[in-house]
């Protein structure tokens, strides 16, 4: 009886776009203990339960965009999304832990796309799962940049393998990434693209609830413009549009450059861990909560700062060192009111096996390795110039035109080159590890020596061959539109390239990868190789 309410309440809900919260309501009423094996059961028929990290994460923003973080409604939402969205509350308390450590909603809905009625690990897995696994982890634990990446090569690598529904799903998850990386022109394109394409309502009602979220945000984006820059009232708004790196920056540069109160201080530091977390920085965000419990007298500060911290703690997978951090922390912390509204979801939640630390057990089984490798430090930079508008490559790597907030630069010094009309600079910039460091560079009003002006750099040539139809194109993530076969004139350096489109059996394929392009030379590319 209880499945059968559910399965109404999950079709009507997904109607209206609206089925994490009516779910969160349903949990209220029911033992939450016994709750999670009847949505297991309806869900797997529904294919709903892979995209409730999709509508919980928008439907708890879009709570905290109208009444901020300290609504206690929120954290409870909070505690529920998290914990029906681990292993063990899909599978009950069938299996050992390890299976339901490595049993995701996403892994399980493609199962069930692909017609396997095996909820766990299953040695008929097709090969790509383990990285399916790795970023419905990073997507859960909101490192969405690692996400993207991770989707991005799955829908590169097997696209040619992928069932259309399967190719919904991914896309789906990959559109929810970029929007929550501030991405926003790529999240829209891909969510336009599985509206137009999908026969599933679900995937196109999720699709279309994305691209409403994004309009709102864009809406959002136009108040911001009034703000003061570097303010804290900026980086707070900024924090809560989704606009979690621009938040650190500015945050930073109030803290560093103004004389705050204690109480701004205070509030700085909270928004600015908040962004932090929100980017899946769980190590720099506790260390600034830390700071407001141990330094702040302002009660409503600290006891959000508490209240994050427990959240974390309970419901994040962190390292070993960071969860002995909390214990410490957290010794003898008191907040009843907290502590009852998230102690049922508290028993729920696992912590996935999959983890920054485990990556080697993503390696598909028999592949040979040489030993864990060190994952690449990197560091951000969120460039200006004066005047804005110019062009900016960094080690010969276009980038597009300032100002850029540019992501994943190796750690170390970079040639940073930025051209307005006929001025030109250079300069060498120290990325940091995980750091976003604001630089401007002033481009000097001054007129190019005549003799440099005359020089001209010989340019390469780059053509694309493919046989596809809907073609869709971006050199460094901007549209272009490439004739095939058609030679094409392009400065010197690398690019990355993306195509997709449909092939003879109308099967989507998606190609990413890096070009070179030589002065004086051809590159040649043919899509599908």
């Amino acid at each position: 009886m209880m499945a059968k309410r559910l399965l109404i309440i999950i079709l009507i809900c997904i109607g209206q776009g609206l089925l994490f919260v009516e779910l969160s309501a349903i949990i209220q009423e029911e033992k939450v203990t016994v709750l999670h094996s009847h949505l297991s059961e309806v869900s797997f028929e529904q294919n709903s339960d892979s995209l409730l990290n999709i509508t919980g994460r928008l439907t708890l923003i879009k709570n905290r965009l109208d009444a901020g973080d300290s609504p206690m409604d929120n954290y409870q939402y909070e505690a529920r999304m998290q914990s029906l969205t681990s292993g063990l509350n899909l599978y009950g308390d069938q299996g050992n832990e390890e299976e339901l450590r490595r049993s995701t909603p996403l892994t399980k809905a493609v199962r069930y796309l692909l017609g396997s009625n095996e909820s766990r690990l299953s040695a008929e897995d097709p090969e790509y799962f383990p990285h399916l696994e790795e970023a419905y982890y990073w997507e859960r634990n909101r490192h969405y940049d690692l996400a993207v990446e991770k989707y991005r090569f799955l829908v590169s690598r097997y696209s040619r393998d992928l069932k259309s529904s399967v190719m919904d799903t991914i896309l789906l998850h990959l559109s929810f990434s970029h929007l929550m990386n501030a991405e926003y022109s790529e999240a829209e394109r891909i969510a336009d693209e599985i509206i137009s394409r999908s026969e599933n309502i679900v995937f196109r009602i999720t699709a279309d609830r994305i691209n409403t979220f994004l309009f709102s945000l864009r809406k959002k984006q136009q108040q911001l413009a009034q703000l003061e820059e570097n303010s804290l009232e900026l980086g707070r708004e900024q924090y809560f549009s989704v606009k979690y790196r621009e938040a650190i920056a500015t945050l930073a540069i109030f803290l560093e450059e103004s004389d705050p109160s204690l109480k701004e201080e205070a509030e700085a530091r909270y928004y600015l861990a908040r962004a932090m977390e929100e980017l899946g920085n769980t190590e720099d965000s506790i260390n600034e909560y830390q700071r407001i419990l141990a330094l702040s007298d302002d009660e409503n500060i600290t006891m959000e700062a508490g209240r994050r911290l427990l959240m974390i703690d309970s419901f994040y997978d962190i390292s070993d060192e960071e969860t002995e951090t909390l214990a410490k922390t957290l010794e003898g912390y008191e907040d009843p009111e907290l502590n009852e509204l998230i102690a049922p979801f508290r028993e729920l939640y696992i912590e996935p096996a999959v983890s920054p630390t485990a990556s080697a057990s993503l390696i598909a089984e028999g592949e040979e390795t040489e030993g864990e490798a060190e994952p690449q430090r990197t560091g951000e930079i969120y460039l200006t110039t004066t005047p804005p508008g110019a062009a900016v490559s960094i080690n010969g790597i276009s980038f597009g035109i300032s100002p850029l907030f540019i992501t994943s630069l190796p750690v170390g010094d970079v040639i940073v080159k930025a051209e307005y009309e006929d001025r030109m600079i250079e300069r060498s910039i120290e990325v940091t590890d995980r750091i976003i460091r604001k630089v401007n560079i002033d481009i000097p009003n001054l007129p190019v020596d005549k003799a440099s002006a005359e020089v001209k750099i010989p340019k390469g040539t780059f053509i694309v061959s493919y046989d596809l139809k809907e073609v869709s194109m971006e050199l460094n993530y901007e549209p272009v539109d490439y004739a095939s076969g058609a030679p094409v004139s392009l400065d010197p350096g690398e690019y990355i390239f993306i195509i997709s489109g449909r092939d003879e059996l109308d099967k989507l394929y998606f190609w990413e990868g890096v070009i070179t392009v030589e002065e004086e030379k051809t590159t040649k590319i043919s899509i599908p190789d």
